[in-house]
C-alpha cells in the first residue's frame, strides 16, 4: 500500500493524464504541426515526449528497484524515440502516451512503502522514487497548458493539482533551478493564494537558495495563486504581466524584481 501523498499525486496524474488525452483527441489534423513554446517542437512532438517520458521514468525506476546504476537512453537517443513516434502520427502517439501512463502508474504502484526513497537516476540527476509522481504530475499539467496555448487554448493548472506540486516546486525543485539563472541575493515572503493560504520564505546568499514553509523574518512579499505560481516557476507566465493583469500582488520596494531574480530555467 502506498502513502496517502503517493496516493494523491498518481490520483491527479491519472485525472490530468486523462483530460490531456480528451484534448489530444480533439485536435484537428493541422493541430498537431502548430508550433509550441517548446522550440522546435510542434504538438505532436511535445504530446510524443511526454509519452517517451514516461516510459523513461518507469525504466528508471525498476532499475533503481533492482540495484542497477545504468543511466538508460541518452537525450539524443530519447530524442530520436521521439521523433519516431511523431513519425507514426497521431493515433500512434495518442496510444503510446496512453499506455505509457499506465504502465507508470502501475510501476509506482509496485513499489514498497519503505523503497519510495530510493533513488532513480534522472537526467537533472538522481532523485528518490516519490518525487518521479511529482514530477510527472508538473509535466503533463504544463504540457497540457503548452499545447493548449499554441492552439489558442490554454488549459490553466486546476487548483488542486497546482497545490500539490507547489511544496516539491519550491522546497526541492527551485533550489536547483535558481543555480542556473541570475542567482540573486535576498529574502522574499511568498504567499501562495488558496483555500487555504500557505506561505514560504525564499532565503538565496547567491550560493543556494532555501525555500522554508511557514519561514519568518522581516522581507518584501509576493501574493499570487498556485496555478500562476506552478507556470511561473515553469517559466510560462512572466511576473510583470500577472501583476499588470492584478493576478499578483506585491508588497515592499523590489518585491517583483528580487523574486525575478531567485528564478532559473527548469
Amino acid at each position: 500500500m502506498l502513502t496517502p501523498a503517493v496516493e494523491e499525486g498518481l490520483a491527479l496524474v491519472r485525472t490530468q493524464t486523462d483530460r490531456l488525452l480528451a484534448d489530444l483527441r480533439a485536435l484537428a489534423p493541422a493541430q498537431w504541426q502548430v508550433p509550441t513554446v517548446c522550440a522546435p517542437w510542434p504538438v505532436a512532438a511535445v504530446a510524443a515526449h511526454l509519452a517517451v517520458g514516461a516510459e523513461y521514468f518507469s525504466a528508471a525506476i525498476r532499475r533503481a528497484l533492482s540495484g542497477e546504476q545504468d543511466p538508460g537512453r541518452t537525450a539524443a537517443e530519447r530524442e530520436a524515440v521521439i521523433a519516431q513516434l511523431v513519425a507514426q502520427g497521431p493515433t500512434a502517439i495518442i496510444e503510446a502516451l496512453a499506455s505509457a501512463a499506465d504502465r507508470f502508474e502501475l510501476t509506482i504502484r509496485s513499489v514498497p512503502p519503505l523503497k519510495l526513497d530510493t533513488p532513480a537516476l534522472h537526467n537533472h540527476g538522481p532523485r528518490p522514487i516519490r518525487w518521479f509522481v511529482v514530477h510527472r504530475l508538473g509535466e503533463v499539467v504544463v504540457h497540457r497548458w503548452d499545447i493548449g496555448a499554441a492552439i489558442g487554448r490554454p488549459a490553466p493548472p486546476d487548483e488542486d493539482a497546482a497545490a500539490f506540486l507547489v511544496p516539491t516546486l519550491l522546497e526541492v525543485n527551485l533550489p536547483v533551478w535558481y543555480t542556473r539563472g541570475p542567482r540573486g541575493r535576498g529574502r522574499l515572503r511568498l504567499v501562495v493564494r488558496e483555500r487555504s493560504p500557505r506561505a514560504w520564505l525564499l532565503d538565496a546568499d547567491g550560493e543556494r537558495l532555501r525555500a522554508i514553509w511557514h519561514g519568518e523574518g522581516g522581507a518584501p512579499r509576493v501574493d499570487l495563486g498556485a496555478p500562476d505560481l506552478v507556470l511561473v516557476l515553469y517559466g510560462r507566465l512572466s511576473l510583470p504581466e500577472l501583476a499588470a493583469a492584478g493576478r499578483l500582488q506585491a508588497h515592499g520596494a523590489g518585491a517583483i524584481e528580487l523574486f525575478a531574480s531567485l528564478l532559473g530555467p527548469p
